[in-house]
C-alpha cells in the first residue's frame, strides 16, 4: 500500500509540475511577443524619425538654395 501511495503521489507531482511548466511557457511566450512588438514599434518609430529628419534636411537645403 505504501508503494502504491508513493507512486500515486509521484504521478500527481508530475502532473502538477507539467501544468505549472505549461503555464510558465505560456507566460514567457506572451512576454516574448510583447518584446517583439515593442522592438518592431521602436524600429518603425526610428524609421519615421529618420525619414522626418531627412525630409527636414532636404527642405532646409532647398530653402538655402532658393
Amino acid at each position: 500500500m505504501n508503494v502504491y501511495h508513493n507512486n500515486r503521489t509521484t504521478q500527481h507531482s508530475q502532473t502538477r509540475l507539467q501544468s505549472v511548466s505549461d503555464k510558465v511557457l505560456k507566460i514567457l511566450s506572451i512576454i516574448a511577443d510583447e518584446i517583439d512588438l515593442n522592438i518592431d514599434s521602436r524600429k518603425s518609430h526610428r524609421r519615421s524619425n529618420n525619414s522626418e529628419l531627412k525630409f527636414r534636411t532636404k527642405r532646409q537645403k532647398d530653402n538655402e538654395n532658393n
